[in-house]
């Protein structure tokens, strides 16, 4: 958060600024993901159980790796305006599954680093799906900024971007067909 933003920080600013929208979105994280998410979300939390951990304690441990992505979701939001719980998260994480870009993540975050070089650009990579994210669900909202249900904005992005999305997804394809040989 703090390499990105912009603005001077004030801590206090800061906090006013994001608390609500986190806030909002740490209470509802389970209704705004889509079904990928939810079951993630739901094996996360089975996974720390299974080690003793509280239920209580474990679904709030596994709602931080979604919760980490709602200062992106807020800057959406103030970039256009829309409400951060029914327009941005919605579209975040719709768009997170539509992309695959869990699995990216995952990809990133697993691989192996022994110098801080490595270190240095296994963080740019993560930072850059992040971003791509960020500015892809922006783009979502405002270039079909006349539809207010999420879902249909986004299905109409999909058709408008159709070429494109099929060339994504195929060289994207053949990139986790490759990590699997």
């Amino acid at each position: 958060m703090l390499r990105n933003t912009k603005e001077e920080l004030s801590i206090q600013k800061l906090v006013g600024t994001y608390l609500p929208g986190v806030t909002s979105i740490k209470a509802k994280t389970n209704s705004i993901l889509v079904q990928d998410s939810q079951t993630h979300l739901a094996g996360l939390v089975d996974e720390l159980t299974s080690q003793s951990v509280p239920t209580p304690i474990a679904e709030q441990v596994a709602n931080l790796h979604y919760i980490f992505y709602s200062l992106d979701i807020i800057r959406v939001a103030e970039n256009t305006q829309k409400d951060v719980m029914v327009d941005v998260a919605q579209t975040y994480f719709a768009l997170e599954s539509d992309l695959d870009l869990h699995w990216l993540r995952h990809s990133v975050h697993e691989l192996e680093t022994s110098d801080v070089w490595q270190r240095k650009a296994k963080s740019g990579m993560g930072d850059e799906v992040d971003s791509s994210l960020r500015t892809l669900t922006q783009e979502v909202i405002q270039s079909c900024n006349t539809i207010d249900e999420p879902m249909a904005r986004l299905e109409q992005w999909r058709e408008t971007n159709h070429d494109s999305l099929k060339h994504y997804q195929t060289t994207f394809s053949e990139v986790k067909t490759r990590e699997h040989n």
